[in-house]
């Protein structure tokens, strides 16, 4: 191979892998900052879907307030039929406020009215009484001890928006006539009010379900080590965040996954390779130009000098000096 070749031959080694070293490193230096500006994104993305969400459990405590700090419900606490408010939860108002569960308890424990309802099949439905009493067995929920709660609670039949109130007057004082508590199912419906608010994807899943995806199981371990919210790219197209929501008496039920499209990461790809091609019309360009150079000035140089020397060795004329070549 001759000189000239193999000269051509180690620029063009030497540029491959000065290109592939500049397109990694620039990809890690530039991705880097984009990826963390839609780690950013992404957290406030799940914190407006969290936001959502609490204006759920917002809107119906608004509800319980009006129920359960209303004179004429302390009234039917003490003589129920004198103030009887069962009329207040008929089917069609069930249907019209959105509730699924209506329960009443005195300061005894006794549940003195529940009404359920099924809002799809918009019929009357069997009130879960003896989960109920498991439910206000718990220490929070007595009578006596009860705080306003809202949340979300696991039935036995999926989770429920719940909120609870003691039984006061309009003024909200005096001694508590018992618990109040409405109930609206956390189902499809629900989750695709929260989709068409926030215009994004969410998922919800089990907390302690065996059958989690894995992107599902890797942010549950995050979370559970202490990670407020667990970010993970899904895809080049799709990230998703992750949240844990707790029940009414604090302990985590829920993962909540909200999923968007990655503008912010594209427009980083998109960035990084405009910058990588500058990077190599640069080199080229310089690469062409040292090429140039070194074909006029040394490798001409060189190849005249070859050529004489193989020259006066064939003529056999060791007395015959090079001549000095002058180039340009």
């Amino acid at each position: 191979m001759r000189l000239r070749q193999r000269m051509l031959l180690i620029f063009a080694v030497t540029l491959a892998i000065g290109t592939a070293i500049v397109y990694v490193v620039s990809r890690e230096m530039v991705l880097a900052s984009f990826r963390q500006l839609e780690d950013e994104q992404m957290k406030r993305d799940v914190g407006f879907a969290t936001a959502v969400l609490d204006q759920d459990f917002r809107n119906l405590a608004e509800s319980t307030d009006d129920y359960a700090y209303w004179d004429r419900m302390c009234e039917f606490m003490v003589t129920p039929g004198k103030a009887d408010i069962r009329t207040e939860f008929e089917d069609k108002e069930m249907e019209q406020l959105g509730f699924n569960l209506v329960v009443i308890r005195d300061v005894r424990g006794k549940i003195v009215f529940a009404r359920a309802y099924d809002r799809q099949t918009r019929e009357r439905a069997a009130v879960p009484a003896e989960f109920l009493g498991e439910l206000f067995s718990r220490q929070q929920m007595e009578p006596v001890a009860v705080m306003p709660q809202d949340g979300i609670a696991e039935f036995p039949d999926g989770p429920y928006i719940v909120s609870t109130r003691p039984i006061l007057t309009s003024q909200r004082g005096g001694e508590s006539r018992g618990v109040f508590m409405l109930a609206r199912k956390f189902d499809a419906a629900e989750i695709e009010r929260l989709l068409n608010l926030t215009r994004t994807t969410i998922t919800f899943e089990r907390m302690d379900s065996a059958l989690l995806s894995n992107d599902f199981l890797r942010a549950q371990r995050e979370l559970r080590g202490g990670t407020d919210i667990a970010i993970e790219a899904l895809s080049e197209d799709k990230v998703a965040g992750y949240i844990a929501l707790e029940d009414i008496f604090r302990t985590p039920l829920l993962l909540m996954r909200v999923d968007t499209p990655r503008p912010i990461y594209a427009r980083g790809k998109l960035s990084q390779l405009y910058s990588f091609g500058t990077a190599l019309g640069g080199a080229v360009i310089f690469s062409l130009a040292i090429i140039f150079f070194l074909r006029k000035f040394i490798l001409s140089r060189i190849g005249g000098l070859s050529s004489e020397i193989h020259s006066i060795g064939k003529r056999n004329a060791v007395d015959e000096r090079v001549k000095r070549q002058r180039t340009g």
